[in-house]
Parts: C-alpha cells; structure tokens; sequence
C-alpha cells in the first residue's frame, strides 16, 4: 500500500505543478489512474486520495525532475493580470502546460506595460523567454492565447512578425512598431541556423540586435550607421519582447558554451513543460472581459500625453519599497556569490544578470496587481526571486546534461542523459546499441568506457533467462 502511495502522490505532483489540476480536479485525476482491475483491492477510499493530494500540492517538486512549482501560480492574487491569462490559458488548453502559460502571461504583460513604466533605477519591463516542450505537447497555446489577448484588448499593432529572416527584418519592425512582442516558433532551430558555422552575416546580426535591444530598453537604439545619414534611424527606449517555443533537445543542443558565458541564452527565462495526458476536448472561448478591460487600460494608458509621447516617452516610475529594495539587495549578494563559485562558462554570467530579471519580473507583477498606483513590495518581489532562481537553477542542470564543444563530446552527453533518463533500472547493453545506431561500435564502447571511467555511470551484470547482461545506471 505504501508503494501505491507513493506512485500515486507523484501522479498528483506532476499533475498539480505541470497541468494546473488541483481539488476535485485532481482527486478525479488520482481515480482515473486506479480504474484499472490491478487496484481493485488495493483502491483508497476519497479520503486518502483528498490527503495524498493535500501532501502533493505541499510538496516541492525536485530540481532534476524540472516540474515546475504550482506555488508559482498560486502566490498570484486572483485579479492578478499574470493569473488571469494562465487560468484562462489553462482552461482552454488541449494540452494543459502550467509553466508556459505563465511564461506567455508574462511576456504579453511585458508588452503592454513597455515604454509605459520602469523601476526607479530605470530598469524595464521588456524580457527574452522561451517556452520549451516535447512536439505535440502543447507549446503553441501560449502564443495563441498571447494573439488573443492583445487583439481583443485592442493591441494587435502590438504584435510583431512571427519569422524573421535578417537583421535588416529586424530593425524594419522595431521602426515601425518600437513596443513589440516577436512570437516565434521552433526558435530552437533559428538558434542553431545562427549559431551555424556557415550561417550568413544577415542571420547574425539577429542575435547581435536583439542583445542591443535588451539593454537599450531606456535609452536609443541606433543599429547601424551609414555613409548617407539620412539612412540612420533612432528608436527611444524600444520595447522588444520574445516569446520563442522549441523542443528541449533542438534548444539545448543549439547552444554554444558562448550562448552561455554572454550571448542571448543570459538574458532569457526557460520556461519547461513536458509531455503530460493525451489531449482533451475543449471549448475554444473569448478572453474573460475583465482580462480585455485591463488590457484595454494599459494600451489607451499614455504616462506622458502630448505629441511626441509616441517617439520619446516618459514612462512612471514604480516605486519600490524599502523592505522590497532589501530583498532585492540581498539577492544581488546571494548571486553574486554564485558567480564567483562558478566559471563563465558554467553559468557566471547568467546568475549575474538574475538580480536585473528579478527586479523586472517584480516590476510586471506590480503593474499586473492593479491599475492604479502600483507598488513594489515584498511579495512582488519574493515571488520574482523565487522564480528567476527556479528557472536558473534549471537552465544550468539541463545546459550541464546538454553542452559540447564537439560531437564527441554531445555524443556522450546524449548516451549519458539516455542511461539518466531510464531511472534506477538503467538499460542494458543491447538497448542502448539500438538507440544509438548512429554511433559505430568503437565509438559506442568509447563513450561507455569514458562515463565509466569518470564514475558517471555505473556498469554491472545482470542474470537474464538467457545469458548475463551488461547494465549501466547513473552513479549515485
């Protein structure tokens, strides 16, 4: 009975964290897994299910596992702008996907509040994410229901072209429409093109612009200069937000370890979903008015009315408590010091720019809070804390099992997440020759060999009906 508890508390882990389920939802959830004959006699009666899903939606979901903290969503009030879009993302979704519903919440609030406000240091709300999941797995609801928002708030203008082919592209959109959100799908593959050794100069200056971009949210962009100067342009303050979706695998294996020590990957949040229940029927539905009514506030919302508003704003400061601005000093130490244990390559650089997303991600929950005369406070800036740490603590564990310098070394890498991936059984010899045909056998028997070696993986013989079988486990 203890091990049906057990299975069954992370049956509710997975489906409180990764598909929002929670009460009689999730009750409903833990019965359908023992409508089976195999737990006829063993089923718990409603009041074991309701405190086995009690413990669950208390319980912290392991860093490796990568299931994303329900807590995340709940500490949100209920006419929090951030909720809203992920109830309504969730309840409309075939394919519920907790963390990239907010991921795409956030990233539509991003939009709207640009060129409107910013911290009292300057800091603005604009932010790079990437909701990452298996294929079919859901990815694409989050920028439908981003579309959705911002059409029926009367913000289509807001969004901007969802491919882009050249940096020239680039600079072309922000022109014309300098508060954007880009919603790009497979943005793994774009990376990986980009990051490819014969990738053209007009592919990389994609990546080149959108860092400018980053950190010319408060001042002017100026992208290019030319010998006719009437060709120059000058965005002020350009607001560029990126929502990109891709499959864990193309994302990761795109990265370069230069993507890590400085590139784009630093200033973004890696939003994880996984691959969850088959798809349910659902009603496709028009965003709740109050969702439309705050969007519509926000976008008619002018901090600074008069003629050149549009072309040089004066966006509202937000002020910033003083026990909020402790918070947020004591989290610039915390990451400093995760610097200094860490090499650039290793995730320096990206916990060095954690402080900078905390404060803005604490800056787009304010203004989401309420309309009139936000406020950064304790909360807003715990909640930011907690999740900018979560989702750093899980970039650097996935880009560790992912990164290589060359194809030697992601090859091991691959075999290595695929013994780690099967869990304490391991797998055999035979199953991992099946799974990596692409190898030859010198270089299968190498990488083994190596993990071996290395104390990363663990081979032992097993007894078979047959003969013995060589095992391979992750090394405790």
């Amino acid at each position: 009975m203890k091990e049906l508890t057990n299975l069954l508390r992370g049956k509710a882990v997975i489906a409180y964290n990764v598909c929002g389920y929670r009460g009689s939802r999730l009750i409903e959830e833990l019965e359908q897994h023992l409508a089976t004959p195999e737990y006829a006699e063993l089923r718990p009666s409603r009041a074991e299910l309701e405190t086995i899903a009690a413990e669950a939606m208390q319980e912290t979901p392991a860093l490796d596992t990568g299931i994303f903290p329900r807590r995340l969503i709940d500490d949100l009030a209920e006419e929090n702008l951030l909720r809203q879009i992920v109830d309504y993302n969730i309840q409309t979704a075939p394919i519920p996907q907790l963390a990239l519903a907010l991921g795409g919440a956030i990233a539509t609030a991003a939009t709207l509040y640009g060129r409107k406000v910013q911290t009292p240091s300057g800091l603005r709300p604009n932010v790079y994410i990437c909701g990452i999941a298996p294929s079919a797995a859901g990815k694409d609801q989050a920028r439908q229901i981003a579309k959705q928002v911002l059409i029926y708030g009367g913000g289509e203008e807001l969004l901007g072209s969802e491919g882009i082919n050249s940096g020239a592209g680039l600079i072309t959109i922000i022109e014309e429409q300098p508060s954007v959100l880009l919603l790009m799908d497979e943005f793994g593959r774009v990376l990986h093109a980009i990051n490819h050794f014969k990738s053209g100069a007009w592919q990389r200056e994609i990546i080149t612009y959108l860092m400018q971009l980053y950190t010319s949210a408060g001042t002017s962009w100026k992208p290019v200069a030319y010998k006719d100067r009437r060709k120059n342009i000058t965005v002020d303050q350009p607001n560029v937000v990126l929502y990109g979706t891709s499959t864990p695998q193309v994302f990761f294996e795109s990265l370069s370890r230069e993507d890590m020590a400085g590139g784009l990957v630093s200033r973004m949040l890696v939003f994880e979903g996984f691959r969850g229940d088959p798809p349910r029927f659902c009603e496709c539905t028009d965003p709740p008015k109050e969702i439309v009514d705050y969007v519509r506030r926000w976008i008619e919302f002018n901090p600074a009315a008069g003629n050149m508003s549009d072309f040089s704003p004066s966006p509202a400061k937000i002020p910033v408590t003083p026990d909020a601005g402790q918070l947020l000093n004591d989290f610039v130490l915390q990451c400093h010091e995760e610097t200094l244990s860490e090499d650039e390559e290793s995730g320096a650089s990206i916990w060095a720019r954690c402080p900078e997303k905390a404060a803005k991600l604490a800056l787009i929950r304010a203004c989401s809070e309420r309309f009139e005369s936000p406020e950064i406070d304790v909360p807003e800036v715990r909640w930011a804390i907690d999740l900018v740490s979560f989702l750093t603590s899980r970039l650097l564990f996935q880009a560790d099992r992912y990164l290589a310098a060359n194809q030697t070394e992601r090859d091991l890498n691959r075999v290595k997440r695929m013994i780690e991936d099967a869990g304490p059984d391991g797998l055999t010899q035979s199953v991992i020759t099946s799974r990596t045909r692409g190898l030859s056998t010198r270089e299968r028997n190498d990488i083994l060999e190596t993990l071996v070696t290395s104390e990363e993986v663990i081979r032992e013989t097993q007894s078979t009906a047959t003969r013995p079988a060589l095992v391979y486990r992750i090394a405790p």
